[in-house]
């Protein structure tokens, strides 16, 4: 078993990760708590710029975000790519 000691990027409260534990959220490795990780910086910054994203969307729009939002995560390689190629365009 491996065991990190890691310090909380909002509050620096010291927590521990392990190869026992089974963190089912990404920011369970970098905030000790989910309140912690909604009050950071990071958070706050990418729930605006999701935020001003959606109001710019026309309904129509939005519908289709939401379509595509609820696609199988199986389908995001296949989004990236496809950003990638409309940019390149």
């Amino acid at each position: 078993m491996v065991v990190e000691k890691m310090k909380c990027k909002t509050c620096q409260k010291s927590f521990h990760a392990c190869t026992n534990c089974s963190f089912s959220n990404f920011w369970e490795y970098d905030y000790c708590t989910e309140k912690c990780w909604k009050n950071s910086p990071v958070y706050k910054d990418n729930y605006s710029l999701i935020i001003n994203f959606l109001n710019s969307l026309t309904d129509n729009q939005l519908d289709q975000f939401r379509k595509i939002s609820e696609l199988d995560s199986d389908y995001e390689n296949i989004i990236e790519d496809l950003i990638d190629f409309v940019e390149s365009e």
